[in-house]
């Protein structure tokens, strides 16, 4: 119950990046178990399905709340083209059918296909059934898999309101670069719907770290609070609510680097881990740091062991730390 509720404050929720096309949705580092392996079972059941969010990204939400997500993030399509108008006049048809399927029929090439089945799947006018990580799987005409959802129940800025609410719960502060970095919709949607909040009594505008912003009214009291955040390090990947947040600031800070995760120590980003990606086992070629010469060292280990999760030998290995290079062999020391 804990886990669904953190889940729905999140949404949409992506698999990690760098994933393999169908992989499960994940709340990095929030569980205490294997989430991947519960959300599994949950997009098996349409419990959670997905769909494309965020500026046409994959996320996984709540079935009983598409209306919500697709109030806030569907794209209309005005006119369909002449591909769109095909490929949907063959799932009325013939549907749900897989992209091969499409492909067989219409003569149509695969990377002409897809895009446009991605624009209709924004428009929520296809629905795309994936229940596992196989990578054909069923499109239907969303209207008559889902009739029982109405994705204009709310108003436009209703619904970005009350998922603002909800990031602003999890994230205790946002500012306009940070809400954008995360929605990626237009700022004077998120404008308005931080000022219907604001209306409402349930956020104030606040400054925090030299930003304007807002935070949630009843989240002040904390906010104000002088404490010390806990000791922690985690490798963050890039798709993570906290990460996609700070996106902006991010590669500004670590402009010209390929960053595979940024590395967030007691609560704030000080590092990424830098290497090319690839299909397959690669390394990272160097943690960069943003923290002061005396924590690089104090916190080496701890966060040599927070990259190391997820680039681990023998597959994996971290070349260098804060430019110098690391001995291989194992890693241990």
């Amino acid at each position: 119950e804990e886990y669904e509720a953190l889940f729905r404050l999140m949404q949409p929720v992506a698999p990690y990046f760098f994933s393999r096309p169908g992989d499960p949705p994940v709340l990095s580092h929030r569980a205490a178990f294997d989430d991947r392996v519960m959300n599994n079972g949950l997009r098996a059941e349409r419990v959670i399905v997905k769909g494309r969010f965020q500026g046409g990204t994959v996320g996984y939400v709540y079935a009983d709340e598409l209306d919500l997500l697709a109030s806030a993030y569907r794209k209309d399509v005005a006119e369909l083209n002449d591909r769109q108008r095909r490929i949907m006049e063959l799932l009325y048809s013939s549907g749900p059918l897989t992209c091969g399927i499409i492909k067989q029929e219409t003569g149509m090439l695969v990377k002409h296909i897809m895009p446009e089945l991605h624009k209709l799947q924004e428009a929520f006018l296809v629905y795309e059934d994936q229940v596992d990580e196989d990578w054909e799987r069923g499109w239907y005409v969303f209207e008559r898999e889902w009739d029982g959802i109405d994705i204009r129940r709310y108003g436009r800025i209703e619904a970005i309101a009350e998922l603002l609410r909800r990031f602003l719960h999890v994230s205790a502060f946002a500012s306009l670069e940070s809400m954008r970095g995360w929605f990626r919709l237009p700022g004077r949607d998120l404008l308005a719907a931080a000022s219907a909040l604001e209306n409402e009594g349930r956020a104030v505008r606040v400054a925090c770290g030299g930003e304007e912003g807002w935070a949630l009214a009843a989240d002040l009291d904390a906010l104000t609070a002088k404490r010390e955040p806990p000791r922690c390090v985690f490798s963050m990947h890039r798709a993570d609510l906290l990460v996609k947040a700070e996106e902006a600031a991010l590669k500004r800070r670590f402009a010209g680097l390929d960053v595979l995760q940024y590395v967030l120590v007691d609560g704030e980003f000080a590092g990424a881990a830098v290497g090319r990606w690839r299909q397959g086992p690669h390394d990272v070629e160097d943690i960069a740091l943003t923290l002061p010469e005396n924590q690089k060292k104090a916190r080496k280990r701890e966060i040599l062991d927070a990259v190391a999760e997820f680039y681990c030998p023998p597959f994996s290995f971290i070349r260098k730390y804060d430019g110098e290079a690391l001995a291989l062999a194992g890693q241990d020391e």
